[in-house]
């Protein structure tokens, strides 16, 4: 449910987040930190920490420090000599 309705909105456009006022990110991390809350049915005063650990949850901050890494990712499994590899599988001669 967290994947569906409130991470995409996270991770839509990065550069725009990580540029952004730390104050930003706080107010968006006490919205995440109250969805996972509500999510799992825990008290409004529960530590997020263990709940982001037992759901794999990366919070705004840890989010935000990772689009490079996924662009290269991306890069990579796109690039034309991945394709051609990936396909050269299925060709067959």
């Amino acid at each position: 449910m967290y994947y569906t309705l409130i991470y995409p909105h996270l991770t839509h456009c990065p550069t725009v987040w990580s540029s952004t006022y730390v104050t930003n990110l706080n107010r968006i991390f006490l919205l995440q930190k109250r969805a996972v809350r509500a999510m799992t049915n825990s008290n409004h005063l529960a530590p997020s920490a263990p709940l982001f650990a037992e759901w794999n949850i990366l919070h705004i901050f840890r989010v935000n420090s990772d689009p490079l890494i996924l662009q290269n990712l991306c890069f990579q499994f796109l690039s034309p000599s991945f394709a051609a590899l990936a396909l050269s599988k299925f060709i067959s001669d």
